[in-house]
């Protein structure tokens, strides 16, 4: 059996599903105006608000960058400013002024005059939870990560993988996670149900925040001097805080990771500069992932996210073959296995092990 150096992973990102990564040019727009003939007021005001949230919503998945460039950040401004003058007092014209700050504080009174009018909305939840932790204030952000999990916006299987992975990490390891579908669950298992409060969760999204910035270099972590978060960003913010236990998330966009050099598996994610011993992954499977896993294949509805713990099952394996574990090789393979039937991989996990 050969040594499986290189896992399966989707061509585009190193995770499948938990983020729809994908980068899409911002069109070249001009706000769609009102004309009696044509187009009424209201219409007008959906086409631009629909429009302005779409692009946004781009950025959000974009597989290289958080921060918009300065001639989108003109183009968002310029949408938002038209949607004012058509409905300053509508909900949507209010979470978008706050979203096209860019996590800018001195918005967040639009962001709460839009909790005022649509008070369940997700985005109004997300973006107060964010904001409440950003500032500290725990009562107020678990208060809305409650409202974020009793509503059910996220999955049984992205909780599950988010629970596991919180559960895989080294003490005290600094994560750093994507976006929306990794970072809220992370959040909500540690917030609300109490699982490793002793892991830092730092958001690439809540990066974009001059607050949130300022903060972590109060608490000693050093940042890359620009305000773009991007994979530049992201490989200076590793490089300059080498000794801060930092492990990536495994559902990075892959762009994130092909210029950094220095990392291993530590549980579900990938550490930098890592000071993990050897033997940690192998003996964290074999005490606690190796029945984590397993219950998740057996109760997954989305099987597709079940792809994510390949990597570090490909490395445990690794570590199994060396010490000539057949036993334990066998049975990690039988994992593997299922995995590759549930998400449909099987065929290319066959190939690697021949």
């Amino acid at each position: 059996m050969a040594q499986i150096n290189t896992p399966i992973r989707n061509q585009n990102s190193n995770s499948i599903e938990l983020e729809k990564k994908q980068s899409k040019k911002v069109l070249e727009r001009e706000p769609v105006e009102a004309t009696n003939a044509v187009v009424s007021n209201y219409e007008a005001f959906t086409l631009n608000v629909r429009y302005l949230k779409s692009e946004l919503n781009n950025l959000a998945l974009s597989s290289t960058r958080k921060t918009p460039t300065p001639k989108q950040q003109k183009q968002f401004e310029a949408q938002l400013k038209y949607i004012k003058s058509l409905d300053h007092k509508s909900f949507d014209y209010h979470l978008l002024n706050y979203q096209v700050g860019n996590y800018d504080f001195s918005r967040i009174k639009s962001l709460k005059t839009a909790a005022k009018i649509k008070p369940l909305d997700f985005t109004v939840l997300k973006e107060l939870s964010a904001y409440y932790y950003i500032i500290d204030d725990q009562k107020d952000l678990s208060n809305h990560l409650i409202k974020i999990d009793q509503q059910g916006y996220f999955s049984s299987d992205l909780i599950a993988f988010a629970t596991n992975t919180l559960l895989s990490l080294p003490k005290k390891s600094v994560l750093v996670s994507h976006g929306e579908q990794d970072t809220y669950p992370l959040l909500i298992q540690q917030k609300i149900k109490n699982i490793r409060s002793d892991v830092e969760i730092i958001s690439l999204e809540h990066l974009q925040s001059e607050d949130y910035r300022k903060k972590l270099k109060k608490q000693g972590m050093k940042m890359p001097n620009t305000e773009i978060i991007d994979t530049h960003f992201f490989d200076q913010f590793l490089a300059l805080n080498k000794n801060h236990n930092i492990v990536v998330a495994s559902t990075l966009p892959k762009p994130y990771l092909m210029k950094v050099e220095g990392i291993a598996n530590a549980g579900l994610g990938f550490a930098y500069e890592s000071s993990v011993k050897e033997e940690y992954n192998l003996n964290i499977y074999h005490q606690l992932m190796k029945q984590a896993i397993q219950t998740h294949i057996d109760t997954a509805k989305d099987q597709k996210i079940l792809v994510n713990y390949l990597p570090y099952l490909f490395s445990v394996r690794n570590q199994m073959m060396e010490i000539e574990d057949q036993n334990s090789v066998r049975e990690i393979e039988l994992l593997i296995y299922q995995i590759g039937r549930a998400s449909n991989t099987l065929g290319k996990i066959k190939k690697i092990m021949k």
